[in-house]
């Protein structure tokens, strides 16, 4: 009797204890947590790595001359001769043809001197020098105009003997400058000059020879 009912007794401890929920497992300390999460955040990391590495070279196989030529000192120089009424002391419209276009370097932009290396004698002239200017580091670039003649166009803005000077904040790159004279018969007035600043630093005089060009340009 004894006997069957101890069977019995425990034949109900073992059906508990097969349907009863399985004990929780226990918490992890906070050292094991805090290295799976050390873990975690170095494949993240490595991921990251990776993903940038993939950027970079596809930026690199993906860029093509046109996109970024080499650049070498130097402007281009475009000579135009005006006849009829046309007003030299303008630019020329922007789909006219320059009557001579050449690669230049040099120490002033003068109109004069350039007209009779090209040969036009003492026709009217407009000469336009367009390059580019180097900024390094990112700054507040003071452009300053000097001369009784021409203009500068720089940063979408244009400065002659009326307006002496522009303010421009210019990120790290090649940014476009157009300098324009004239000439007309023998009278000649002081050539523009060009000189720009830099935040706490002294002026630096600008010349078709300091400025930049495309290589493939002019060639």
């Amino acid at each position: 009797m004894h006997h069957s009912i101890l069977l019995l007794s425990l034949g109900i401890l073992a059906s508990t204890a097969i349907g009863a929920d399985p004990l929780p497992a226990p918490r992890p300390s906070p050292q094991e947590r805090l290295n799976r999460v050390e873990e975690q955040m170095a494949l993240l990391l490595e991921e990251l790595r990776s993903i940038r590495r993939d950027l970079d070279a596809g930026a690199v196989s993906g860029s093509t001359a046109a996109e970024a030529p080499a650049m070498i000192p130097g402007c281009i120089a475009k000579t135009y001769v005006r006849t009829g009424g046309a007003n030299i002391t303008s630019a020329p419209p922007a789909k006219a043809t320059p009557s001579d276009e050449r690669a230049v370097t040099g120490d002033s932009f003068d109109a004069a001197r350039h007209r009779s290396a090209v040969g036009y004698g003492d026709d009217r002239v407009t000469v336009l020098w367009e390059g580019f200017f180097l900024v390094t580091e990112k700054d507040t670039y003071e452009f300053i105009f000097g001369g009784r003649q021409g203009s500068v166009r720089v940063g979408g803005q244009i400065i002659s003997s009326k307006e002496k000077s522009v303010r421009l904040e210019l990120p790290p790159g090649y940014h476009p400058i157009q300098v324009m004279d004239y000439m007309m018969g023998m009278v000649k007035y002081p050539s523009p000059s060009l000189t720009v600043k830099r935040s706490g630093l002294d002026p630096i005089p600008l010349t078709p020879g300091s400025l930049w060009m495309a290589e493939t340009v002019g060639k």
